[in-house]
């Protein structure tokens, strides 16, 4: 059914979740996922800082579910992780994400310049950070 890359993927995913170093949501319509959002603790001296990652299925977008999506997964990571920084990055073509992102809360602070390759063409990668993380979403 699945590859063994993504069971073993799964796998650690789990640990992580056990572990308290991960928090995953999952939206779903008629039995179905839609969505995903993620959360992961850094590691070492990256510990007090938390990645978000989130992912629509497009015929899903553009319903507020995005949002619904990274609200509830911030306020469980500021309850249960106590973050100094919350960060997140986002390809530069993406702009409907990017403006998701900024309406929620986040800044841009940092941008690699032609970071990935998409058919052909090189794009930037952008991060950003939460600007308050201890601040009410």
């Amino acid at each position: 059914m699945f590859s063994v890359k993504a069971t073993k993927w799964f796998k650690c995913s789990l640990r992580k979740i056990r572990k308290r170093q991960a928090i995953d949501i999952i939206a779903e319509s008629k039995g179905r996922i839609v969505g995903k959002a993620s959360a992961r603790k850094g590691i070492y001296k990256q510990c007090d800082n938390v990645t978000l990652g989130i992912a629509i299925l497009p015929a899903f977008r553009g319903a507020g579910l995005g949002k619904i999506l990274l609200t509830e997964l911030i306020a469980r990571v500021k309850r249960e992780f106590k973050p100094k920084n919350i960060v997140l990055s986002v390809f530069a073509p993406n702009k409907r994400a990017h403006a998701l992102y900024k309406k929620v809360g986040f800044r841009e602070f940092a941008r690699f310049p032609n970071w990935f390759k998409h058919k052909g063409k090189y794009y930037d990668q952008i991060y950003l950070i939460l600007r308050k993380p201890s601040a009410k979403v």
